[in-house]
């Protein structure tokens, strides 16, 4: 199976600008603003509310680019995205996840996007799983840029979930709470994924079992 580290966090500019160190690490993650940050840009302190965009900003603008598939539409979107926070800030419920809310936010306002343009989202069929031992290659490659070459391939849902997982670093519930779907059909949706991107690399380098 692919692994985390093939997904490398040092190859994923994906012609958009390297990420910030630590950005999508736990580590990283622990310099979420908190609460008290929060509840001071919901009552309009500015210095707040610069540190909460800054926090997040650039990983809203990457999700939304592997999201949608084009940078001119993220960099949109991803405007819209925190108009939208600045005027709902009042809606977070203190005590759960203010990154998966502020990520709901995003998702929605690119689904909005892709509605107004009668695109739509594009989910899985069936849940059913295989196996298949091309990813085994593709996990044991040193250069990972190729990976996201074949990542921008897949349906929507499958990009943001690959995104969300090894680009952000976020758990398998965030991403679940993110889409709105159980933790059950994130992991199949991630493990499909990774088995399209394994069948293509089988195609592609003519590999036989």
């Amino acid at each position: 199976m692919l692994s985390a580290s093939t997904f490398s966090q040092n190859s994923l500019a994906l012609g958009t600008g390297k990420r910030q160190p630590g950005a999508g690490t736990e580590a990283g993650r622990s310099g979420e603003v908190s609460i008290e940050v929060i509840r001071l840009a919901r009552d309009g302190n500015r210095e707040a509310w610069d540190q909460l965009v800054e926090c997040y900003h650039t990983r809203i603008y990457h999700y939304l680019v592997n999201f949608m598939g084009n940078a001119h539409d993220a960099q949109d979107v991803t405007q819209d995205t925190f108009v939208k926070v600045y005027k709902k800030l009042h809606q977070h419920r203190e005590g759960s996840s203010f990154t998966s809310w502020i990520f709901t936010v995003a998702r929605r306002t690119a689904l909005n996007f892709f509605r107004d343009r009668k695109t739509g989202e594009e989910i899985p069929d069936d849940l059913s799983t295989n196996t298949d031992s091309p990813s085994e290659r593709v996990a044991a490659r040193d250069d990972t840029r190729f990976v996201w070459d074949y990542v921008q391939n897949l349906k929507p849902a499958a990009r943001q979930a690959l995104w969300l997982r090894y680009g952000d670093g976020l758990s398998i519930q965030e991403i679940a709470d993110i889409m709105g779907k159980t933790s059950l059909y994130v992991r199949v949706l991630l493990h499909r994924a990774k088995q399209d991107i394994s069948t293509r690399f089988k195609a592609e380098n003519n590999y036989d079992e």
